[in-house]
């Protein structure tokens, strides 16, 4: 929790609804110096002739052009970030953060979407990569959770997010 939020009157242990309003009631939203706080360039990491592993710090920056890529992103892996991406594209793969996993496996929850719309997924570990950030995701994560599709194609928990990623590009 942030100075500003204290002084508005939240408090540890209040429920996110609460916050929310005392938040909401406190002024009129403005944009306050955004530039530099995501970085929207897709990088490319590794290529194949089966396509490319593409780093992007989030799935919805993902479009047309990646549908032969794995994506590597550094969002979370749940289904209101797998469903808005498979309504853009259907990738070859991709790898997300599980964002610590949270309840009920919720981090990691649309492994089964893709899944089911026959994307090869798999999560790395929030503790082993930083949130937001696809380079780290890249170059850091650990596997924590994958698909059927993925483990069928060699990936596994606790495997590096590179050598995931290339099991699934090839």
């Amino acid at each position: 929790m942030n100075a500003m939020a204290t002084a508005l009157g939240v408090r540890i242990g209040m429920s996110a609804r609460e916050a929310a309003h005392l938040i909401i009631r406190a002024s009129e939203p403005r944009v306050i110096g955004d530039a530099g706080l995501v970085d929207h360039t897709c990088y490319v990491v590794d290529e194949a002739q089966a396509g490319r592993v593409v780093c992007l710090d989030t799935l919805a920056f993902a479009d047309a052009g990646n549908a032969r890529d794995v994506l590597c992103a550094g969002s979370h892996g749940g289904r209101v970030n797998v469903d808005a991406l498979l309504r853009i594209v259907k990738p070859r793969g991709v790898i997300a953060s599980d964002g610590g996993m949270a309840k009920d496996r919720s981090g990691a929850s649309g492994l089964a979407m893709l899944d089911d719309a026959g994307v090869a997924g798999a999560t790395v570990s929030a503790w082993s990569a930083r949130i937001g950030d696809a380079r780290s995701s890249w170059g850091d994560g650990v596997i924590s959770a994958m698909n059927a599709r993925a483990a069928r194609l060699g990936v596994a928990v606790g495997q590096p997010a590179r050598t995931a990623a290339r099991h699934i590009l090839d």
